[in-house]
């Protein structure tokens, strides 16, 4: 979902020999690429990240949403990194105050705007009995100046019984209920369902779970879930994880939930060959247009093509990462990017569960895709960026046209935080809005981006939020105008 993929093909030509050998390449950057200030550098939190450009001046922020680590309750105060040309700066006293204020076992976090002004908002899901957090991005003031996020939790605040206790370990947000408005999907673990919240169009939300889900929000242990529209029949589904023991209608795996075109789920799909699911992620890793699934799970990671034969019919092809020296035993998150610039979506994987003290495991994994959809594992030696990490984030940190890395490590006597910036010497800046990449901006790039986006191609989306929305339409429209 990269802006990378849409010149990727044409930067890899660029690559020399030596680079192939080594595929990416990166220089520690934590100590030059990175400020903190509400948190310290040996700092032990769990830790969940996510990036997308807050205050919309061109590069991109992260949001670290943090607790304390493993399976304990343990409310810590979560960060504002803000990148103030390639430098992550902490500005979370001047921008999100109210993380100061109110400490929170967050487990999860993600950024839509929840309130139709064109502003990302972070949706953030917290365990242990802690209720789920709505910030909302406040915009700019009459001259320019970004005002941050305020606590606005209480459009969140109607929540049925049957969520609780709250032990939320992934939050998404996506319209369901195909209205236009974002909704929110929370995956629950350890004693409640999960949670199904609808959107009235103004960002205030009602917990309609027992209405649309029924028995399908039963969950065992919901470590992960996404919202896409798995069949491309025009409406958005509900992926989720139920592990570590059944919960009928569920068995442990991987499933799909399919929306009945009007945001109700009353039939779901198992994935096959995903009997010990922890985190999962979703993406084309084949460029086929249709979704396939990276399954981080015990003992070997797996990753299973998609094909779509219709309405609520898929068939599958499962896979490993091969070879995969850093994919076996327990896993933490996983992400898709095409980090080498050569137009097809690579795989990220950390190491550290959150729910086992497997701190010293240092294993975070690039796996490189091979054009086709097959992953492996070009290193066979440690690299600096081979560590503990709970989460990271892979994208341009300092506008150069390559991703790089920021990660959330376990701290402690180790660091707790990483920045490791590519140095592949094929870094050029996109020119996003040069859709066809025939290097004119004209109406072809129009008509190739309203393609791309009504395909459900993720290269539409522009602004890199997760979604495909009337924001990537603006976010193209601007940099059309603005040129490269």
């Amino acid at each position: 979902m990269r802006n990378q993929v849409l010149v990727g093909a044409i930067a890899g030509l660029a690559l020399s020999s030596a680079a192939n050998a080594q595929w990416v390449t990166f220089d520690t950057a934590t100590e030059t690429n990175l400020q903190l200030v509400t948190v310290t550098m040996n700092d032990n939190a769990e830790k969940d990240v996510f990036a997308a450009d807050f205050d919309k001046d061109g590069w991109t922020d992260v949001i670290v949403v943090r607790k304390l680590a493993f399976s304990n309750p343990g409310k810590r105060q979560d960060v504002l990194f803000m990148n103030e040309g390639g430098v992550l700066v902490d500005r979370t006293n001047e921008y999100a105050p109210g993380f100061i204020e109110n400490f929170t076992d967050s487990r999860d976090v993600t950024a839509h705007d929840m309130n139709g002004d064109d502003w990302l908002d972070l949706v953030i899901g917290t365990t242990f009995d802690d209720p789920p957090r709505l910030y909302i991005n406040l915009g700019e003031d009459k001259k320019g100046n970004w005002l941050g996020f305020a606590d606005e939790s209480f459009r969140i605040a109607d929540i049925g019984v049957n969520a609780k206790p709250f032990k939320m370990c992934s939050v998404s947000a996506d319209d369901v209920n195909m209205d236009g408005f974002p909704d929110i999907y929370m995956t629950n673990y350890e004693g409640g369902d999960d949670l199904l919240m609808i959107n009235d169009g103004t960002g205030m939300f009602t917990d309609e779970t027992v209405e649309r889900l029924g028995n399908l929000a039963n969950v065992a242990f919901g470590t992960k879930n996404q919202i896409r529209d798995m069949d491309k029949d025009g409406d958005n589904d509900l992926i989720k994880v139920s592990t570590l023991f059944g919960a009928a209608p569920f068995n442990i795996g991987v499933y799909i939930l399919w929306n009945d075109g009007d945001g109700y789920f009353n039939e779901y799909e198992p994935i096959p060959n995903t009997s010990s699911p922890y985190m999962i992620d979703i993406s084309d890793l084949d460029n086929d247009a249709d979704y396939d699934i990276y399954v981080v799970q015990d003992p070997q990671d797996s990753y299973h093509h998609s094909t779509v034969n219709g309405p609520n019919n898929l068939s599958w092809q499962s896979f490993s990462p091969n070879p995969s020296p850093r994919t076996t035993g327990f896993g933490g998150n996983a992400d898709h990017v095409d980090i080498d610039n050569d137009g097809d979506l690579d795989a990220m994987v950390t190491p550290v569960d959150v729910d086992i003290a497997n701190c010293n495991d240092g294993r975070y994994a690039l796996l490189r895709n091979d054009g086709a959809g097959k992953l492996s594992d070009p290193w066979q030696g440690n690299q600096p960026w081979h560590t503990y990490a709970h989460d990271a984030v892979q994208f341009d940190i300092n506008n150069d046209g390559c991703d790089d890395i920021f990660q959330g490590l376990c701290g402690g006597n180790n660091p707790g935080w990483g920045v490791f910036i590519q140095t592949n010497g094929n870094c050029e800046p996109d020119c996003v809005a040069d859709f066809n990449g025939d290097g004119d901006l004209n109406i072809l790039d129009f008509v190739a981006f309203q393609n791309a986006f009504t395909a459900g191609d993720e290269s539409a989306d522009v602004n890199d939020d997760g979604a495909l929305n009337i924001l990537d339409f603006v976010a193209f429209q601007n940099i059309f105008q603005a040129g490269c």
